[in-house]
């Protein structure tokens, strides 16, 4: 079972999943809190797999390049949800602030069932 801490915010951002060095696979976040996110991508990594979730956020006419930690904690066929390494990391607030600004729907946490291979 799953447990969330915060309202999920809709958002449409284009980030890269990073494992290591290597950029590892590209995705959208479709919804992001102060404990994590969810990526829609076809990367399927292993459950707890160390992730960094970078996104270039435009402001002030100059371009932030955010790199969130986090690790993989479910897996559908659209995607998967990621937790950050601790609670409200520094670059989620960017991303929250992008949702707010954008009218976003705030939605309730879903529960969900992961398939473990």
């Amino acid at each position: 079972m799953e447990h969330r801490w915060g309202s999920r915010l809709a958002v449409d951002v284009e980030v890269r999943l990073v494992c290591g060095r290597n950029v590892i696979a590209s995705g959208r976040l479709r919804d992001v809190s102060m404990s994590g996110a969810f990526i829609e991508t076809d990367l399927q990594p292993l459950l707890l797999a160390p992730l960094r979730v970078q996104a270039d956020i435009e402001r002030w006419g100059t371009t932030e390049r955010l790199q969130i930690p986090s690790w993989v904690v479910r897996r559908d066929v659209s995607g998967i949800g990621v937790e950050w390494h601790a609670l409200g990391p520094p670059g989620v607030g960017e991303l929250l602030e992008l949702a707010l600004h954008r009218e976003v729907t705030r939605f309730p946490a879903r529960r969900t069932v992961d398939s473990r291979p």
